[in-house]
């Protein structure tokens, strides 16, 4: 999800490096503009340039750039330079002779005829600083410290292609002195060269790669120009934010596991009746089933089944994590669209559509098509993995979580609110019509029969809602967060290691971010709480084999009331005859009552809870047995 922003983060944080000739105080465009004042002076000495400096004795130093800024500057390219690449680092002995040299140049004195002197400064070649640039330094960034066609206004190079040509006149020497460029690597070597450490400033991880592409694959983000990784999990939280996220998922995770596992069992295990209002319940909660399932993968293998190897993020080609992210995927899409088709069923029953029933079976079929082939696609585009910011394995590009997760997730939000409001006015309509006839009370009832269908699809809604909203801010504003990440790693490299860089690491708002896990990971909760504990449920189980048997007939005796199934059926000729929500319209001939709506609205023959039909159930292709099941 994040390899394009992760490239630009990669080059960014390697401004420091390639700054080869800047420090943090003093930076210079143009180095050998003629300056009367320069001195050459005896080279101060540095272990990492021993042996390499064309002419240790004599070092041009400007009014601008001491030999202890020289000196900084050797000291932070060393750091960077220990982290190499292979590449680089193959050829060792002419990289550094081009290094040294154009941080520590050579000085040529120019006689004047007045028997004055002026230094001069011996510029390295144009052809070794592209060299260099091609071996060291990542494309695509054009530094002025290490553009090698850098020339200012006298025609005065950096890097000069062959040689500078002075304008000593108004010094009162000639109008066209040429200094030769210096070609480093023809530079002898005087002993042997300082080893390379091959180190990365903490928490970054060094890591020699052989074949970049390929290790980028396997989920190494390395920093381009240099043999180090970023740490797994990455530095967007601070180790006690990470660990924090962890714990909330290890105690969440779980506890949403067994709710919605009970509500599986109840309603697949020991149901007996499946109709509409239980297919409905079963596969929105095997859809959350698979949600937490994910997790528990998670949960068991640690950081370790997200970071499989120091400084690799797990990818598809691991089958935990592709494992991990297709169930996920199935799941959280399965729900989604089970919550939308919620919002319309509910609303079909309020208007008391005939043959509701038959649409049961396009649901299924639907929401699983779309499900399984939204959960198929992104295997071929290899888009299951870990990705920085997240814990447990997803989709990991924007372009591809937008198409086959977010924006379907903007679909089914606008359909569920739009019948949302819908089943308002419905609502709205039959207890208007309902409280001119039965006066209050009967108002009251409805509204509290019809509260709790409602209230579970106003929750899912919320918690998308926000998922959806906090997704795209996160996302809109990613590139900012890999400039700080840049600034973060700069300034770890700079100082060597100091903590106090943390400040620079501003990234993803952690609450937010522990909040979007937390949503994600409490439906099996939410749908135990509405629908686990109903006098359906409590009837399923009192007449299923657990409570029928000889061992609970002793403990019957000791509590007649609560295992008594007759104390939660009731006679089809009471008013209140339900089927988990929606009275059976066989009791209309006992006790429905005629409502005569005036002007557009038509006649209708409503039974009271008929009125009050519940999402969770529409039981009017089982008329005979009404007196068996009770409101939610």
């Amino acid at each position: 999800m994040y390899c394009s922003h992760l490239n630009l983060f990669i080059k960014l944080s390697l401004l420091l490096v390639l700054s080869l000739l800047t420090t943090s105080t003093n930076s210079q465009q143009f180095f050998y503009t003629l300056d009367p004042n320069a001195t050459c002076e005896p080279w101060v000495g540095h272990s990492f340039c021993t042996g390499l400096i064309k002419n240790p004795s004599s070092i041009y130093v400007s009014t601008s750039r001491s030999q202890s800024v020289m000196v900084s500057q050797i000291d932070l390219i060393q750091s960077y330079y220990n982290a190499a690449t292979s590449q680089c680092l193959a050829d060792d002995s002419n990289n550094r002779k081009f290094f040294c040299n154009a941080v520590f140049p050579e000085c040529k004195p120019q006689g004047l005829p007045n028997n004055k002197v002026i230094n001069l400064g011996v510029g390295v070649c144009q052809a070794n600083c592209k060299h260099v640039s091609d071996l060291c330094i990542p494309a695509g960034l054009n530094l002025d410290e290490i553009n090698c066609d850098l020339v200012n206004s006298q025609n005065i190079y950096n890097y000069p292609p062959n040689y500078n040509q002075y304008d000593l006149s108004s010094y009162g020497g000639p109008a066209n002195v040429q200094v030769q460029c210096l070609n480093s690597s023809s530079t002898a070597q005087n002993g042997t060269l300082a080893p390379i450490n091959g180190t990365c400033p903490d928490p970054l991880i060094h890591h020699v790669t052989k074949d970049r592409q390929s290790d980028l694959d396997k989920g190494y983000y390395l920093l381009e120009g240099i043999d180090c990784l970023m740490p797994c999990p990455a530095p967007f939280f601070t180790h006690s934010q990470w660990s924090n996220m962890r714990l909330m998922i290890s105690i969440v995770s779980p506890i949403s596991f067994f709710c919605i596992s009970m509500n599986l069992i109840t309603y697949v295990g020991l149901n007996r009746k499946f109709d509409r209002h239980a297919f409905g319940i079963i596969f929105l909660s095997f859809s959350v089933f698979l949600m937490t399932l994910s997790d528990l993968i998670f949960i068991a293998g640690g950081w370790d089944s997200i970071c499989p190897d120091p400084g690799r993020f797990a990818r598809q080609s691991d089958s935990s994590c592709a494992a991990a992210g297709f169930i996920f995927q199935y799941g959280v899409v399965s729900a989604m669209l089970w919550w939308a088709s919620m919002a319309f069923d509910l609303w079909l029953v309020i208007r008391k559509v005939q043959n509701v029933k038959s649409y049961v079976r396009y649901y299924i079929s639907t929401i699983n098509v779309i499900a399984i082939v939204l959960a198929i696609v992104p295997i071929f585009g290899k888009q299951y993995g870990y990705a920085v910011g997240g814990l447990g394995c997803w989709v990991m590009d924007d372009a591809w979580q937008n198409g086959v997760f977010w924006i379907p997730l903007c679909v089914c939000l606008f359909v569920g609110i739009s019948f949302i409001f819908l089943i308002c006015f419905e609502i709205y309509k039959i207890v208007t019509a309902v409280s001119k006839i039965n006066g209050r009370s009967s108002k009251m009832r409805i509204l509290r029969m019809n509260i709790k269908p409602f209230i579970i699809v106003l929750f899912i809604f919320s918690q998308f809602m926000y998922c959806f909203i906090y997704h795209f801010y996160v996302q809109d504003n990613m590139d900012r967060y890999y400039n700080n990440m840049a600034d973060y790693v700069k300034c770890l490299v700079s100082t060597k290691g100091d903590p106090a860089c943390a400040s620079h690491a501003i990234t993803v708002p952690y609450k937010s971010q522990i909040t979007f896990l937390f949503f994600l990971r409490i439906f099996g909760i939410e749908i135990l709480f509405f629908y686990g504990f109903t006098k359906r449920t409590k009837k399923i189980w009192l007449l299923s084999p657990v409570f029928k048997n000889r061992f609970v007939e002793l403990i019957k005796k000791w509590a007649p009331s609560f295992f008594s199934v007759s104390s939660i059926t009731t006679n089809n000729s009471n008013l209140n005859t339900t089927t988990d929500g929606v009275t059976q319209q066989n009791t209309v001939a006992n006790s429905s009552i005629q409502l005569s709506v005036s002007g557009s609205m038509r006649t209708s023959q409503i039974s009271m809870v008929t009125l009050n039909s519940n999402i969770a159930n529409d039981e009017e292709e089982d008329r005979e047995n009404s007196d068996e099941d009770e409101d939610d």
